[in-house]
């Protein structure tokens, strides 16, 4: 039985009212298992997954872990698509999007995961705005802080936003040097939908190595 009227999880017949494309650049690094394994739990039939790696990285390593993760499930895409000195992962977002069939869009980088039943509450939110959840950063604790739109406050895995091709913000840097394409492209996003819905839920952890290593310095 669908566990609402929204989704299904368990056959593939039934479309979706929500469905989710996530988006995931990569540099090939050893972290991407961790991220896709975070999401591959938690995948609903209409969802859909959208690597894309950056040839200058390990690309042998991207295509290998995607690999060992998704197999043959026709949900998950594989892309590639150089850096343009937009910010770190911008034009792998970008290239992305153009794949996305999911009525929602969400990222996450390649060396963050989602905690467990993330999905089932970005899919329970998803409406016709911007919806701005919390992660745990390794040095700064939840983040956002506040129910505020702030450079530096709030992070990519955070938010999921309607796949509206001629509403979406832009993933360009905020600042010279490439920084805060995150924030860039969720303020355009607000600009064009209206106000996001807050929500206080942590749905990811960013670069868990280093909240595990942090804690092991406490620790010690």
């Amino acid at each position: 039985m669908p566990r609402d009227r929204r989704r299904s999880t368990t056959s593939p017949g039934d479309c979706l009212t929500v469905s989710l494309s996530i988006i995931v650049p990569t540099l090939g690094r050893p972290t991407l298992h961790a991220t896709l394994h975070s999401i591959a739990t938690q995948l609903d039939w209409c969802d859909q997954v959208i690597v894309v790696a950056d040839p200058e990285g390990d690309v042998n390593q991207a295509t290998a872990t995607l690999n060992r993760v998704a197999g043959a499930d026709r949900r998950w895409v594989y892309a590639e698509a150089e850096s343009d000195g937009a910010g770190v992962g911008g034009a792998q977002r970008t290239l992305g999007m153009t794949f996305a069939t999911g009525t929602h869009l969400a990222f996450i980088d390649d060396d963050d995961t989602y905690r467990r039943g993330a999905l089932d509450l970005i899919r329970d939110a998803a409406c016709d705005r911007p919806v701005i959840f919390r992660m745990q950063h390794p040095r700064l604790n939840a983040v956002p802080t506040a129910p505020r739109l702030a450079y530096g406050d709030v992070g990519t895995p955070c938010f999921v936003v309607p796949n509206e091709r001629d509403a979406l913000g832009e993933w360009v840097a905020h600042l010279p040097g490439g920084s805060g394409a995150d924030f860039t492209f969720i303020a355009g996003c607000v600009e064009r939908m209206g106000e996001p819905v807050w929500r206080n839920e942590v749905i990811a952890t960013v670069r868990p190595h280093e909240c595990e290593e942090i804690g092991e310095q406490d620790a010690a």
